[in-house]
């Protein structure tokens, strides 16, 4: 029902409307919204399970091609302004997906990758293993020649993508961390409770990212710390390159 009722919109658009713009969507990912959305996004959420070191099962046999938000928005722009600078009417269907055809396996592999998990706590199983109770569709993987060609826009790879979403994650976590501990912690030489829950975390990243926000973390930590040694020492426990 859920595909054929996209048919049935895309066919009705198109026989009832001059001037279109249809965008085939395939998963969009990215950094959290500026007011966080309640439901897990793709990315965070597998970060959110592999961190905790159990094994979790993901599909090796799905594939899809994964759009990075920031290219979802530059084809949206790029459309609009063609259509106020021509002033014409156009009919447009494009596909907006990334450049790589990945498993669900594949996702949750870049994400360990980036993080540094250990691959062994991810499980390929195939999708026909789970009743999910509607069928779907293995293989929606995306050509978007059309889409290269007509704006000139060249989507992000997945990986880089994947790493530019935690780097993003790390900064949010970074400032609310930041924002708790001077509310609540004042010069205290113990961190407790869900500040040091929220510290813990930060630590435990190993996100890549750049100086500036490497020294930016390390200013943050020398509010809670007396002990310089000791926050060095915590700091070496972050993967930056």
């Amino acid at each position: 029902m859920y595909g054929k009722s996209k048919v049935a919109a895309e066919k009705f658009i198109i026989e009832q409307c001059s001037n279109y713009a249809i965008l085939r969507s395939s998963i969009i990912y990215g950094p959290q919204t500026i007011s966080p959305v309640a439901k897990s996004l793709p990315i965070q959420w597998m970060d959110s399970v592999l961190s905790q070191g159990q094994q979790v099962q993901f599909f090796n046999d799905e594939f899809r091609c994964p759009v990075y938000v920031k290219d979802m928005v530059d084809v949206v722009l790029s459309l609009t302004k063609s259509w106020l600078a021509d002033g014409k009417a156009v009919q447009v269907l494009l596909n907006v997906g990334g450049p790589d055809r990945v498993s669900r396996l594949q996702m949750a592999e870049s994400v360990a990758d980036v993080r540094g998990y250990s691959h062994s706590i991810i499980k390929s199983v195939s999708a026909s293993s789970v009743d999910r109770g509607v069928a779907s569709p293995p293989d929606i993987s995306m050509d978007i020649t059309k889409l290269t060609q007509m704006l000139g826009i060249k989507p992000i790879s997945f990986q880089d993508g994947v790493r530019a979403t935690l780097a993003a994650e790390a900064t949010i976590l970074l400032g609310e961390a930041s924002t708790n501990f001077a509310e609540n912690c004042g010069s205290i030489k113990t961190v407790s409770g869900p500040s040091a829950t929220s510290l813990m975390q930060l630590l435990n990243l190993k996100f890549y990212t750049c100086e500036a926000l490497y020294q930016s973390l390390k200013r943050s930590l020398n509010t809670l710390f007396c002990d310089f040694q000791q926050m060095e020492s915590m700091l070496g426990k972050i993967l930056i390159l």
